[in-house]
């Protein structure tokens, strides 16, 4: 882990992304505006992220990820979908359960009761 300076504290990437994005902000959707560049992570948007616009940038960011069928399979009654909804469980509940969530974004409305499996995760390079 890399370490550099911001004003007169050491930090990392990672502890931007764990303690500060995601404790700070409490906002899940931030999983979608962060990326690590592997294949099943999202997108890198094509602009900055600006105050002025970020709330319409993360919905942007959490709807394209959501339907994308390279990293999620959403039907009705069954979802597969990327380890990314697994690995942070918690900032999603918080947001009122998964399920809740994901039907703020998702093209297709899933029932309370569908099936939730997660899809391998591809650490390859997203050329």
């Amino acid at each position: 882990e890399e370490f550099f300076q911001i004003r007169d504290e050491e930090m990392s990437l990672d502890r931007i992304e764990h303690k500060i994005l995601r404790v700070e902000f409490n906002d899940a959707r931030i999983h979608f505006a962060i990326n690590c560049a592997s294949f099943s992570c999202p997108k890198l948007r094509n602009e900055a992220y600006e105050p002025a616009r970020l709330e319409s940038q993360l919905i942007d960011q959490a709807s394209s990820f959501i339907n994308n069928p390279e990293k999620n399979i959403i039907k009705s009654d069954e979802v597969q979908l990327s380890k990314i909804f697994s690995w942070f469980k918690g900032d999603f509940d918080s947001e009122g359960g998964l399920i809740s969530f994901l039907n703020r974004y998702s093209e297709i409305t899933i029932s309370a009761k569908a099936d939730i499996d997660y899809l391998p995760y591809n650490w390859a390079l997203n050329e």
